[in-house]
């Protein structure tokens, strides 16, 4: 929307229009990168300052025109993931398997914080829906610190969701597994800072009992 009223603007820019405007496709990556119909190269960029990923791109014309594209990449807020009852449905269904990122914890710790509230009522309504199926309940961590003491944590995280639905739905105990594979099966990369939220998870797996 930006860039198609500054192409139509008084100081319009074809160069931004025929990249912006006419090309309703994928940016594409590497040689299938989309440039502008006159370009004729571009450089992309990645620089990580304080624990934030920036990311340039400058494309360029025979005309002489450019454009500039910075993108600020912070980490994964806490508390910004919402599970709902439906998504947790559908996921199940289709993959039989749920990462929940509404669950919080203390860094380094077991204890469930209170804003994981919600998520863990969730689970249970799903449960009281499904009397009859069994679940892995799977903790995960990032790689920041040793093998052990991740896979240690991630077990107790586990343990802790396990107690927790218990706690509000008691017939469910003998269908839970707690279960805990530390930085084992990372979803992204544990080298930026948004990687590394994205791997601190626990998972919700359907077993076939």
């Amino acid at each position: 929307e930006l860039a198609a009223r500054e192409a139509n603007g008084p100081n319009g820019n074809d160069f931004i229009n025929r990249a912006y405007m006419l090309n309703g496709r994928a940016v594409g990556v590497g040689p299938k990168a989309l440039v502008a119909t006159q370009a004729q190269q571009y450089l992309a960029a990645r620089r990580s300052v304080d624990q934030t990923d920036i990311l340039v791109v400058v494309s360029t014309s025979r005309s002489g025109n450019y454009v500039i594209e910075e993108l600020e990449s912070a980490a994964m807020e806490e508390g910004t993931v919402v599970l709902t009852l439906d998504a947790l449905r559908e996921r199940m269904l289709t993959e039989g398997r749920i990462a929940i990122y509404g669950i919080r914890f203390a860094t380094g710790s077991s204890s469930i914080e209170a804003s994981s509230t919600d998520a863990l009522e969730t689970i249970v309504a799903y449960l009281r829906e499904n009397p009859n199926r069994h679940f892995y309940v799977v903790g995960h961590t990032d790689d920041v610190g040793s093998l052990q003491s991740n896979m240690t944590l991630s077990a107790a995280r586990a343990a802790a969701v396990v107690e927790s639905i218990v706690a509000a739905l008691p017939q469910a105990r003998d269908r839970l597994v707690a279960r805990g594979v530390g930085p084992l099966s990372p979803v992204a990369t544990n080298g930026q800072t948004d990687g590394r939220a994205l791997n601190r998870r626990v998972e919700l797996v359907s077993t076939h009992e």
